[in-house]
């Protein structure tokens, strides 16, 4: 099975947006044996562990069919980095 990690700074926009995307693309295109997933560089720094989804990235998210309204911010596990075919970070 191949594994992508979306990851941005806090797990709470960007990142869970990315997954959903990256998991419905892969689906219509029949990539079945891939594990997408998000989390945050930062989520314990900025205090964010457990909160949802930004309120209005749940908004832009719900107009393109997206339910993020589950997704809780989780930290990255740097001893889970080798578990990650493709890392996608969207920060500098």
């Amino acid at each position: 099975m191949i594994s992508i990690l979306a990851m941005c700074t806090a797990n709470h926009g960007r990142s869970p947006l990315a997954e959903a995307m990256l998991r419905r693309k892969l689906s219509e295109r029949g990539f079945a044996r891939v594990r997408v997933e998000s989390a945050g560089m930062c989520v314990y720094e900025l205090g964010r562990t457990g909160m949802g989804v930004n309120p209005s990235i749940l908004d832009v998210a719900a107009r393109h069919g997206f339910d993020l309204s589950r997704h809780r911010a989780r930290p990255f596990d740097a001893g889970r980095f080798d578990e990650f075919h493709l890392i996608i970070v969207m920060e500098e």
